[in-house]
């Protein structure tokens, strides 16, 4: 049994000293991924606290499985509450481009290349994150979950409350439109050359 599981098992038995063990297994990733949802240090770190805190408070309401899966739904959850707070004031564009056949159901086996792979040298990486960014919330969460934090598609659908066919749909358009926007830089398939800054000719 590993040790996350043994957490799990203590928390289950209400040994609340392994929630905090469990949190601090968590944090990084966490913040990681609400960092690229939302863009700003401050909200970040607003929204892992949050969701520590709604987890503990609920920590009775988990019934086993991936404790992980478990957090960045809340952790999700409270970044869209950001998001859709910061659009109410008309700061942040919530609602993504609509995009012709969104709800198109692609080949599981031809989803495109990874963030991961598309980062694959130090020099891409920043401009694949600035990719991210241009990319609409629902297909950008999608692939933060899918490339970056590695879990699988059914974890993925519950964790954002939707149909697996909808998660291979915005994970394959979301993956497309970095590619997209990384071409539109200058960068190639097989060219290493390093794309070009924003607004530089």
């Amino acid at each position: 049994m590993t040790d996350e599981a043994r957490s799990i098992e203590r928390l289950a038995h209400g040994d609340e000293r392994a929630f905090a063990e469990l949190a601090t297994l968590y944090q990084r990733a966490l913040y990681t991924h609400a960092y690229r949802m939302l863009s700003n240090d401050a909200q970040a770190e607003d929204a892992v606290q949050d969701a520590f805190l709604l987890a503990y408070r609920g920590r009775a309401s988990f019934r086993g499985g991936s404790f992980k899966a478990w957090l960045f739904r809340i952790l999700t959850n409270r970044c869209l509450d950001l998001l859709r707070d910061s659009k109410r004031h008309g700061t942040v564009p919530l609602d993504p481009i609509p995009l012709e056949g969104d709800t198109a159901r692609p080949d599981p086996s031809d989803l495109g290349p990874s963030v991961e792979d598309l980062a694959s040298s130090s020099e891409l990486l920043r401009h694949v994150e600035e990719a991210l960014a241009h990319v609409p919330l629902e297909q950008r969460m999608a692939v933060l979950l899918r490339d970056v934090q590695g879990f699988d598609y059914d974890d993925i659908a519950r964790i954002t409350n939707t149909e697996l066919g909808t998660v291979k749909s915005r994970i394959h358009r979301g993956r497309l439109a970095v590619r997209e926007y990384l071409i539109t830089r200058g960068w190639r398939p097989g060219n290493p050359r390093e794309p070009k800054a924003v607004g530089e000719e």
